[in-house]
């Protein structure tokens, strides 16, 4: 069903009774249907900087969740940071504080403590490291409230409680999936990813959740 004008749209979610779907500027519309056809009922224009990757909706605190694409920069220790951007569905407005804000060198740190699935390189002095890039496509709340991040150049599925915290992670099949960029739940509590064909069809598939 058609909508709007042409653009790179990233993310779609339901909120509220209405579905939102995210433009890669960083611009959120809001989308009703009248019986015969869809209609953009209000824009929005999320104020950071670059561009946007994923989108869903948080019902604990009813706001509509934004992934900015780009890093933020932080202290060399820090290497970069992620941050998870909150609108009010209710009212239209975009939090001025991040709803997160991920450091990536504590998030490697815990999977480190914890011997959890992850990419590693070796350093010069012959130590083996978690190495994230953690370039999100997509993020997720799940029914407890737990994100799922879903990090396609590290092959990987991350789960963190609301704090950030990392409480599971899990390496994902790249041949099965070459470019994932989405993921919804199933009303069966089932996982859903879906990938970039690339050189062949794109494909929707059952993957597990990190526990």
């Amino acid at each position: 069903m058609p909508f709007g004008k042409k653009g790179d749209y990233e993310g779609i979610a339901l909120a509220a009774g209405s579905i939102w779907i995210l433009r890669s500027d960083g611009k959120l519309q809001q989308l009703t249907f009248d019986g015969q056809k869809l209609r953009v009922e209000k824009s929005i224009k999320v104020p950071f900087d670059g561009e946007f990757e994923g989108l869903c909706f948080d019902p604990a605190s009813e706001q509509l969740l934004v992934l900015p694409k780009g890093p933020v920069e932080g202290k060399r220790r820090e290497k970069v940071r992620r941050r998870v951007l909150a609108c009010d569905v209710l009212l239209g407005v975009v939090q001025s504080k991040p709803f997160l804000t991920l450091r990536v060198d504590k998030i490697e740190d815990q999977i480190e403590e914890r011997g959890l699935a992850a990419p590693r390189h070796t350093t010069s002095k012959g130590n083996v490291r978690v190495d994230l890039r953690l370039l999100i496509s997509e993020l997720l709340v799940l029914p407890d409230g737990d994100l799922l991040l879903l990090s396609p150049k590290d092959h990987l599925l991350l789960r963190l409680d609301r704090s950030g915290d990392v409480v599971a992670t899990q390496g994902l099949d790249m041949q099965l999936l070459p470019q994932p960029e989405a993921m919804a739940l199933l009303p069966d509590g089932r996982l859903l990813i879906g990938s970039e064909g690339r050189d062949r069809s794109a494909l929707i598939t059952v993957v597990a959740i990190p526990e």
